[in-house]
């Protein structure tokens, strides 16, 4: 057995003496004292730097400052100098970390033993370039700004704009964003192409750093260098791209200009004016004397010109319609503006009884243009047809005033519009006694002098003056043009606005009338009419007669009622001679039954009806269907050729596959009021067959004397609602009613003159084939539906008439 370990025991402390303690507790006390936490000396550096380092190691720092050590102490090139330079610029924090940074950004941490860049070199490229570019881009736009854009550059209507926006809208290629006004959707569209022919001349200079090119480089190398790439910062922050003042300033030089040339400008100033030519009073006189006739002659063309332009303007405010008149204070201020200043043209040429009063001038007595207010709006709106006698009263008394108290009144004062001060204006005709008639009259150099300038003055004058007539009378005819294309702008939308307003309240009603219609409909498909539901009685309606084999359709009586015939194949063994087999059995026939069979729910649902047909054709087994339907109704010769009716002879030769739903509930007359004989390929419908003759003379003596001009529709509803005592009723009184099942694989036979009241069984699915024809004999039950149907209205029955001509003549 092995001897169990026995545990130790603790050695006894020894007694320390207090030397010992307290070196003891320094310790513990240093041990327990750890460095704080700082960052990487780099100035853009968010990483804490690596233990015992001044860098750190996250960020590459730590890696770039061994890199610079190791160069500084193995390059061969660099001197103890050099060194010692090194070693004491970088104890400045400063220094060190703006330095390192700049390294790690130029050289890849992992390559310790050089740097990066190999060669530096200052390249100069001038050069001419001629270029021919085509370009392309997006443009954001809101749904506003691209309906404006469409109506002012592309020209487009309304409706064909919101049609364009909402092509972009629902591609969803186009970029998009919330960045709109007040977050509203906005679509990058490429609205902008431009094709550019360039032309440069350029003078590039470029300061090219690069790196010795490597030679078979392995994946590490290419993953250092990708690596590196990756580092570099990248942006506009980059400080060679801050431009400095003087570049600043050689942008606005039109043509950059040499620093080295400094082009003086002259700034003395001139002491002395420069003295005046002496005058020659015998060849200078009738010199301007000619000019100064001349320019008078103008003076008097140009007030006159624009005092007619002033003239047809009054007479287009007068013309302009009173109610805008009433409403608008700008034509107010406008019209003032232009009496003033047609008064005062018309005083100058000295047609004082001219003057005209548009409007109320409250500044006349004030001293100052006010506004306008509501009386002088409705004082100003004067009817088209002539002048107001307030008018003429202002227009005398403003007639009465001279041209000196013109001048000093406020309003002149206020309003003055032309060049040089008040005295610089008077009448044309003291411009001739005073400047005109006195140059010839000058005997010296100074009255000369005094008289030309007086004149420049005047013809500056007068210029400012016509021009400022014509501009007032230009600022009403425009302004009055806008606000009557505004107000006819204004009433054809009210008039579009009514408009569609009306439209809409029609299509709201008709809608609201569809709605109603639609609703009934529905009301009425919920509730079920009591005919579809009831059990029809076998003592008003007897089973349709039925055949054991086609030798009994040979007798004519047999087509007089409806029969149904039991197809072989319906039982336990098939006859292989019977038709039904025979026609049943084709190859086409049976492929296109099956196709017909699983489309022709999709047809009712397209059409939204409860029974469908299709035509058959060659490839679908058209013959065989044929030659099964001729082999019944040959046996009696009874069928009516009316081959000579347009359509007759394809009609004849035609044979329709049938579907019904699950739901079907019918009532109505067979196909073009033609015989039917239908052949159920599956299901089973229940069928109720009335002869029309009976029913209609029986049921409308029920109804009363109301119902004697009721037409079929009207019949069909009444009927609806008959139950199974009803029935019996109707039957009492001697309507035809015959009923019976259509089975799979059954045959039956609707007469001339009869109608069919149809109710599906919930199975499904329903269909078969059938086809129409006319027989000898039915000319009497035909002539009855033709009548129906002209009573009726609404289709022509040209085709009907010529039937009937032929089922008389068979």
């Amino acid at each position: 057995m092995a001897a169990v370990p026995r545990p130790k025991e603790k050695a006894k402390p020894k007694a320390a003496s207090g030397k010992s303690k307290a070196k003891a507790k320094a310790t513990a006390k240093s041990r327990g004292k750890r460095e704080p936490v700082t960052r990487c000396i780099c100035p853009n550096c968010p990483f804490p730097k690596y233990q015992g380092s001044r860098f750190c190691s996250l960020g590459d720092h730590k890696k770039a400052w061994d890199n610079m050590v190791y160069q500084r102490r193995t390059r061969k090139n660099i001197t103890e100098e050099e060194r010692k330079a090194f070693d004491e610029a970088m104890k400045d924090d400063g220094f060190a970390g703006k330095s390192v940074e700049r390294f790690a950004l130029d050289n890849p941490p992992e390559m310790k033993k050089k740097g990066l860049v190999d060669f530096t070199q200052f390249i100069r490229v001038i050069g001419q370039r001629v270029a021919q570019r085509d370009a392309a881009g997006d443009v954001p736009m809101t749904e506003k700004a691209f309906y404006k854009h469409c109506e002012n550059v592309l020209g487009l209507s309304d409706q064909e704009a919101a049609d364009y926006w909402r092509e972009y809208e629902d591609d969803p290629r186009i970029e998009r964003d919330q960045k709109g006004f007040r977050g509203s959707l906005r679509l990058w569209l490429p609205m902008q192409e431009y094709k550019v022919k360039e032309r440069e001349h350029y003078v590039d200079n470029q300061v090219v750093e690069g790196s010795d090119v490597m030679k078979a480089p392995s994946e590490e190398d290419r993953r250092i260098l990708k690596d590196h790439l990756r580092r570099q910062d990248l942006s506009f922050r980059d400080i060679h791209l801050a431009m400095t003042a003087e570049q600043h300033a050689d942008l606005k030089c039109k043509t950059p200009g040499n620093p080295g040339i400094k082009q003086e400008k002259s700034e003395q100033k001139e002491d002395t004016e420069t003295p005046e030519k002496p005058v020659n009073l015998s060849r200078e006189r009738p010199i301007l004397h000619r000019s100064v006739e001349t320019g008078y002659r103008k003076i008097q063309s140009e007030l006159q010109k624009s005092l007619q332009s002033a003239n047809a303007a009054v007479t287009a405010w007068r013309i302009h319609p009173d109610e805008l008149k009433a409403t608008d204070r700008a034509l107010l201020s406008f019209c003032r503006v232009l009496q003033f200043r047609l008064e005062l043209g018309q005083r100058c040429l000295g047609n004082a009884s001219e003057i005209v009063q548009l409007v109320p001038d409250n500044s006349l007595c004030s001293g100052g243009a006010t506004a306008g207010s509501a009386a002088d709006l409705q004082s100003s709106a004067c009817p088209s047809d002539g002048v107001t006698s307030d008018e003429k009263a202002n227009n005398e008394a403003r007639r009465g005033v001279r041209f000196e108290d013109f001048m000093k009144e406020p309003r002149t004062q206020a309003q003055k519009f032309w060049e040089g001060d008040l005295s610089a204006v008077v009448p044309v005709a003291d411009l001739n006694a005073t400047v005109v008639d006195k140059i010839l009259e000058a005997q010296d150099a100074g009255q000369f002098l005094a008289l030309k300038k007086q004149w420049t003055q005047s013809q500056a004058c007068y210029a400012t003056l016509c021009k400022g007539i014509k501009q007032s009378a230009d600022d009403l005819v425009k302004h009055m043009k806008v606000r009557v294309a505004e107000n006819t702008r204004e009433k054809k939308r009210k008039a579009e606005d009514a408009q569609r307003e009306q439209l809409n309240k029609v299509k709201e009603d008709a809608k609201a009338a569809a709605n109603a219609i639609k609703k009934r409909k529905l009301e009425e498909t919920n509730q079920t009419p009591a005919l579809y539901t009831t059990t029809w009685p076998s003592e008003a309606a007897a089973d349709v007669r039925k055949i054991d084999g086609i030798e009994a359709l040979k007798s004519a009586d047999t087509w007089k009622s409806p029969w149904v015939i039991v197809c072989s194949s319906a039982g336990a063994a098939a006859d292989p001679d019977d038709p039904a087999v025979v026609c049943l059995s084709d190859a086409k026939l049976a492929k296109a039954l099956t196709s017909w069979g699983g489309q022709y729910k999709k047809s009712m649902a397209h059409a939204k009806l409860q029974h469908v047909t299709f035509p058959l054709d060659e490839k679908t087994g058209l013959k065989t269907a044929n030659e099964f339907f001729s082999s019944l109704v040959s046996e009696s010769n009874l069928e009516a050729n009316i081959g000579a009716v347009k359509g007759g002879a394809a009609f004849m030769e035609g044979a329709w596959l049938f579907g019904c739903s699950a739901t079907m509930k019918h009532i109505g007359f067979n196909p073009n009021h033609a015989g039917l004989i239908k052949l159920l390929a599956i299901g089973e419908v229940r069928r109720l067959l009335l002869d029309w003759d009976s029913f209609s003379k029986h049921f409308r003596s029920s109804l009363g004397t109301d119902a004697a001009d009721m037409g079929p529709e009207d019949l069909f509803n009444k009927f609806k609602d008959l139950d199974e005592t009803k029935l019996l009723e109707l039957a009492k009184r001697g309507a035809n009613m015959k009923q019976c099942i259509l089975k799979k694989h059954e045959i039956l036979f609707v007469p001339m003159g009869w109608f069919s009241v149809e109710v599906a069984s919930d199975t499904t699915p329903i269909y078969g084939i059938r086809k129409s024809f006319f027989l000898k004999g039915s000319e009497k039950e035909y002539k009855e539906a033709l009548e129906l149907v002209k009573k009726g209205g609404g289709k022509s029955v040209a085709r009907m008439d010529q039937i009937h001509d032929i089922l008389k003549q068979a």
